[in-house]
């Protein structure tokens, strides 16, 4: 299921999430840039 964030109402400043299968797939390869290390 892909979900986009493209339904915005720029009046009210509100997003909501529809069904959209051509939305883009992004992934993430090693840490995402977090260089600080994990989280305590």
């Amino acid at each position: 299921e892909r979900i986009s964030n493209i339904a915005y109402d720029i009046v009210n400043r509100e997003c909501s999430p529809v069904d959209d299968q051509s939305a883009p797939v992004y992934i993430t390869i090693g840490d995402g840039g977090n260089i600080e290390g994990l989280a305590n």
